[in-house]
């Protein structure tokens, strides 16, 4: 009998395994109801409760929209070719391990005489 309970409850583990599937891109897990949460790795975002591959670079969020890929990209920048790129023109991005990435004007140096 033992054996039998231990095969039963493998059985439906395997069971919602089977029916829990994210996708390459995440992991899933179900709550208390039995009800499918997925998990979406980096790269990679949620729609229609499956993880696919979404990557905006670090300076933005990927979210799809209607079946579409989307960048909310972080201030200062903007997408292009799919991932958030810094947009000001005289602005450099400087960042630093632990702290908040820092921005600066980067300035043009003339030698004297030279016009």
């Amino acid at each position: 009998m033992g054996k039998q309970g231990n095969y039963e409850s493998n059985t439906k583990a395997n069971q919602q395994t089977l029916t829990c599937d994210c996708g390459l891109g995440g992991s899933c897990h179900l709550d208390s109801s039995g009800d499918k949460i997925c998990y979406c790795f980096s790269g990679y975002a949620r729609y229609k409760g499956h993880c696919y591959d979404c990557d905006c670079g670090p300076y933005g969020t990927c979210i799809i929209d209607a079946g579409i890929k989307r960048c909310i990209c972080d201030f200062n920048y903007a997408e292009k070719n799919g991932k958030c790129e810094c947009c000001g023109r005289y602005l450099a991005h400087a960042p630093l391990v632990g702290l908040a990435p820092i921005l600066f004007i980067v300035y043009r140096t003339v030698p004297n005489g030279i016009k």
